[in-house]
């Protein structure tokens, strides 16, 4: 007769992995053209990401929302985004496949929600008419954006990790260096992503 040997298996507690993104616009107040998000692997340290260039649909006039001041911090230009943007349901679509079941974080989460909810919505497809206004049939997102700001959520981290107010700076000086913030969406993005891996490994390094 075989005796069963008993195996005691460590818990521990995992911290949820957020993803955080970013949206560039035209101006304050106008249009989307670039959005990035990037989420980390807490166990390799790898910072996985991404962009695209937002295609303008037809509907989307930017001229009277183009800011001259605003290129020239993003440095996309408007013939840029018709050449080489993606249309708003290919962005969709690849943000359902990529970040399915994830939580989303922004450090400007009331504009950039916005934004996304015109991507979203642009992304629509004509179901049927009713009064001659086009009833469109919009994909589910399989993601959740949230309106906690990004730095709050990090901050948060960072208390239950036990980062003292000043070491908790100097990491934030670090992130800064390793991972920049460009006014780019893929690079504002992976700044966040870096923050957060580095605060949830504790402030002497330990997972």
């Amino acid at each position: 007769m075989r005796s069963k040997s008993s195996k005691r298996h460590k818990t521990s507690v995992r911290i949820k992995v957020p993803a955080f993104y970013d949206i560039e616009a035209s101006c304050g107040g106008g249009l989307p053209i670039e959005i990035g998000w990037a989420s980390a692997d807490a166990r390799s340290g790898k910072i996985n990401s991404e962009s695209h260039l937002i295609k303008p649909p037809p509907n989307w006039d930017l001229g009277p929302v183009w800011d001259p001041d605003a290129e020239k911090l993003h440095k996309i230009t408007k013939a840029e985004l018709y050449a080489h943007g993606r249309t708003p349901i290919e962005i969709t679509e690849r943000m359902n496949n990529t970040l399915r079941g994830r939580e989303l974080y922004s450090d400007h989460p009331l504009d950039d929600e916005r934004w996304w909810f015109m991507i979203w919505k642009a992304s629509g497809v004509p179901a049927f008419k009713i009064d001659d206004q086009d009833v469109l049939c919009m994909i589910e997102s399989t993601f959740k954006l949230r309106q906690v700001n990004a730095y709050n959520l990090i901050a948060r981290l960072a208390s239950k990790r036990g980062w003292d107010e000043a070491d908790y700076e100097v990491a934030k000086a670090e992130a800064a260096q390793i991972s920049p913030k460009t006014n780019r969406a893929e690079a504002d993005a992976r700044h966040l992503a870096v923050l957060w891996l580095m605060i949830s490994r504790g402030p002497h390094g330990r997972g």
